[in-house]
């Protein structure tokens, strides 16, 4: 399976739960700020977060130091979870734009 249709699954799963929620638009400034904070001085978080160097466990806990600090919703923390885990955070980029654009649509 490509990147592209990964991210896009990922997208429209934590899209569906805040369409339930009504939540969309506080998730979709959250997963942009997120991407915005892991991208930052070349990458350098999002590289360390995605380093198999370290183990799962301290990446999550980095990982949850940085959603906690920028208040994240707690959902929105897991899916940061979920994407570790999968080892899937490099597609958080690609998910972010996706996002944007089906807020944007929903918003018509």
């Amino acid at each position: 399976m490509s990147n592209g249709s990964l991210a896009k699954r990922y997208a429209r799963a934590l899209f569906s739960i805040a369409e339930e929620s009504n939540v969309v638009e506080q998730f979709n400034s959250e997963v942009s700020a997120l991407h915005e904070a892991l991208t930052q001085n070349n990458n350098d978080l999002l590289v360390a977060l995605t380093t198999p160097v370290f183990k799962i466990q301290e990446r999550k806990q980095v990982a949850g130091v940085v959603a906690d600090k920028m208040g994240l919703h707690m959902t929105v923390k897991n899916f940061i979870f979920v994407l570790l885990e999968k080892d899937r955070l490099v597609l958080l980029p690609e998910i972010a734009s996706i996002f944007q654009t089906m807020t944007d649509e929903k918003a018509g």
